[in-house]
């Protein structure tokens, strides 16, 4: 489902049935992926979101959703994305090595089963919060026309460094990180998706283009000007629109891991089992319901083992219902 998440289709219930016609064994005698075509659309994507979620699998569908889609619940997936636009998406390889971390260590049954609501549409998992929302939100740019890799290289340069300068700005960026060299590695490495311990050539990409010391090689046919520009848009996006990076409350920093439509009051929170964490919605009339946003990456949050950090008093789970 997420190789062909990127592919056209004339009828929308074939990303299912046209997968289950290449696979054999008992998915085809499976009920809740019974091939119906007089079935609305939004329900089959329901219903595999609900078999995909039972099989253990529930990070697979939170991080392949890319945004809402009338008639289904925030947490189900249309396993749909877009490479260009408001809602352009590209899971990173950070995300993807993390999201479900009981797969990793063999686990088996995944911990922390959600809880389903007798009408199938909300879902409780366990969790916890780490700050009280979202204070800060990268601005979008506009979009260019087909320019040189030189344009483009100063283009994406300039684009980073006001990323940058206008999280420096934030009083709420100060919180964790005293000083501003500490405050852009952090950002580097939420934008980015990369731990403090990775020494990757993307982020060596990154420092070379935002050195504010130095000027960028002006030649377009540079392999060096080539290597990085092509670097930054295939994680980034063409228009830096696969990521819309953060900054919370408490000073945590982050960028989205698909969904980019961020809001002010947005919520950072990871579930007991998942190794990434999540951005929910607060819904006002309902007390602990939220609406699903999307996965995203925030360094200090990667890989935590929640239950021991309970157990050492460091925050408490609560139960955390998606509807």
């Amino acid at each position: 489902m997420p190789c062909a998440g990127f592919n056209l289709w004339t009828e929308r219930r074939d990303r299912l049935y046209g997968i289950l016609g290449l696979v054999k064994g008992d998915l085809r005698s499976e009920k809740l992926l019974e091939v119906d075509y007089t079935k609305p659309v939004a329900d089959m994507f329901l219903d595999l979101s609900i078999f995909m979620i039972k099989g253990g699998m529930i990070a697979h569908v939170l991080c392949s959703i890319a945004s809402s889609v009338e008639g289904l619940p925030s947490w189900a997936s249309t396993w749909t994305a877009d490479l260009l636009g408001p809602t352009a998406s590209r899971l990173s390889n950070g995300i993807s090595m993390y999201m479900q971390t009981h797969q990793i260590s063999g686990t088996t049954p995944p911990p922390n089963p959600p809880r389903f609501s007798d009408d199938f549409r909300r879902i409780t998992i366990k969790g916890t919060f780490f700050d009280y929302g979202i204070c800060h939100i990268g601005k979008r740019f506009e979009y260019t026309s087909d320019i040189s890799i030189g344009e483009r290289a100063k283009l994406i340069r300039k684009r980073l460094i006001g990323w940058e300068d206008d999280m420096e700005r934030q009083d709420c960026a100060h919180q964790i990180f005293e000083t501003q060299d500490k405050r852009r590695k952090a950002w580097k490495q939420a934008l980015l998706h990369i731990l403090p311990t990775d020494k990757t050539e993307l982020g060596q990409h990154y420092d070379l283009i935002t050195n504010r010391k130095n000027e960028l090689l002006s030649e377009d046919d540079s392999p060096v000007l080539i290597s990085v520009v092509a670097g930054l848009d295939s994680t980034l996006g063409i228009h830096c629109d696969s990521r819309r990076p953060f900054v919370t409350t408490a000073g945590l920093m982050g960028s989205t891991g698909v969904n980019c439509d961020l809001r002010f009051g947005d919520r950072v929170c990871a579930f007991v089992g998942l190794g990434v964490p999540f951005i929910l919605r607060p819904i006002e009339q309902a007390r602990n319901c939220y609406r699903f946003v999307g996965c995203c990456w925030v360094p200090g949050l990667i890989d935590l083992d929640l239950i021991e950090g309970q157990s050492k008093g460091l925050w408490n789970l609560q139960d955390i219902t998606l509807i």
